[in-house]
């Protein structure tokens, strides 16, 4: 059977076996999973309302960042019960029989949680934004007392984008005056520049003495789910870890911010920033790192789509993924566009 068969319906005994660990009643998959890096989730109609099930994929089960999906997804929901108790809205896991977040069936692993009805936070929305920075502040609030012994510790932010950019060289060098036959050779000059300037601005800071914490590490409008401008719930905590607390925010903002219109840019910064300190004031020297992580960011997901084209032989995908490239490049330009408005952004962001 192909893997992508295999991930697309859940044998009938699986789904008796789940319903049984968990004591579902019974359970039923509805529709196609989604399908992410490291995992598969499915949706699961039963007796008792429906579930998110969580599944690593088959082929990623020791390939994340060093340590085992299984390992991540314990960790994962160890965060979401301490979330929980503490009123946050983050979807706690259900437990087995057995008193175990995790049932393994056949040698594979699944997690189950409610299923939350909500739509991925909008771009643009001032209300929602606001929303998120406040629900932000207060994850920050309440892991701040949460011990690391259960948080994975990788190298800090700056020593993995460094790495990141030793390899953006080496594959720029690989693609061998393609370039130019893509139409992306000025992305790259601009790109390259702006790569310097980052990688200086991120060695003057003092980032090991920024406060830190266990981050989300992924908190995208996809991972924060609304209905109607109403916070419904944050979701997907695989990616925490200890890091600067700061990280999270340029996560965030790198995503919020839109390729276009450097005026709404700078309200919606305003605005998730204000919500933020309401809960959670930054530090001078968090303020000072903001600017210059969110650019870093930007650049971050750019180093990805070069990757890409690298590791394609195929001209109409190669094509696709240049035009990305160039979309991710336009979206940094605009981001450096607002750096001398931050310190009017943090000045407005106080006052409010």
């Amino acid at each position: 059977m192909a893997v992508r068969e295999y991930m697309e319906r859940l044998r009938p005994d699986t789904l008796e076996a789940l319903a049984s660990s968990f004591r579902l009643g019974s359970a039923i998959q509805a529709g196609k999973p989604a399908l992410g890096a490291h995992y598969v989730v499915y949706r699961l109609h039963t007796p008792l309302g429906d579930f998110a099930l969580l599944k690593p994929r088959p082929l990623a089960i020791n390939a994340s960042y060093g340590t085992s999906l299984l390992e991540e997804l314990h960790r994962a929901n160890r965060i979401f019960h301490h979330l929980a108790r503490h009123g946050f809205p983050a979807p706690a896991p259900i437990l087995t029989m057995a008193g175990s977040t995790i049932a393994t069936i056949n040698g594979e692993h699944y997690a189950i949680y409610p299923f939350v009805r909500g739509r991925a936070m909008l771009r643009g929305n001032v209300r929602q934004v606001a929303e998120a920075g406040a629900a932000l502040g207060s994850y920050h609030r309440i892991m701040g007392d949460y011990r690391g012994r259960t948080s994975r510790s990788e190298e800090p932010f700056p020593s993995r984008f460094q790495d990141r950019l030793d390899l953006f060289t080496e594959n720029v060098d690989s693609l061998d005056g393609q370039p130019a036959a893509l139409g992306i050779e000025a992305s790259i000059d601009y790109f390259k520049d702006s790569l310097l300037d980052i990688e200086l601005s991120l060695l003057r800071l003092p980032y090991e003495n920024l406060p830190k914490l266990t981050i989300h590490g992924d908190y995208r409008r996809q991972n924060i789910l609304f209905k109607g401008d109403r916070l419904a719930a944050v979701i997907d905590f695989h990616r925490s870890r200890l890091e600067a607390r700061s990280l999270d925010l340029a996560i965030a903002l790198a995503d919020i911010l839109p390729r276009i219109s450097n005026g709404h840019a700078l309200s919606l910064a305003c605005s998730f920033i204000s919500s933020y300190e309401r809960i959670q004031p930054l530090s001078a020297d968090e303020q000072e790192a903001l600017p210059v992580l969110v650019e870093a960011r930007v650049a971050w997901r750019a180093f990805r789509r070069i990757r890409r084209i690298v590791t394609t032989t195929d001209k109409k995908k190669m094509m696709r993924r240049a035009r990305k490239f160039q979309l991710y490049v336009s979206h940094l330009r605009r981001v450096r566009e607002i750096r001398s408005s931050w310190k009017h952004i943090f000045a407005e962001a106080n006052s409010q």
